[in-house]
């Protein structure tokens, strides 16, 4: 979508909204294209839920909770 830098602020907000989620603005002034926009996904994450792969099979390694030695730290 090309929006023109001389309609209205509130026609610029009308159009603004009613762009999809991925859809790429480009403002434009005297023909030429000065800024681009690219809209983003909006709502609301889905909260992560503690345990929800507890008794799928999933098991870690007796060593996983082992302190990491001094060569290994400096890895990091």
């Amino acid at each position: 979508m090309q929006i023109d830098l001389n309609i209205s602020p509130q026609k610029i907000e009308q159009l603004l909204l009613v762009t999809k989620p991925g859809e790429e603005v480009l403002f434009t002034h005297g023909g030429k294209v000065i800024a681009q926009l690219n809209m983003v996904q909006t709502g609301v994450k889905k909260k992560r839920q503690a345990g929800r792969l507890v008794g799928q099979g999933i098991k870690l390694d007796e060593r996983f909770f082992e302190s990491l030695d001094e060569e290994e730290l400096k890895l990091w």
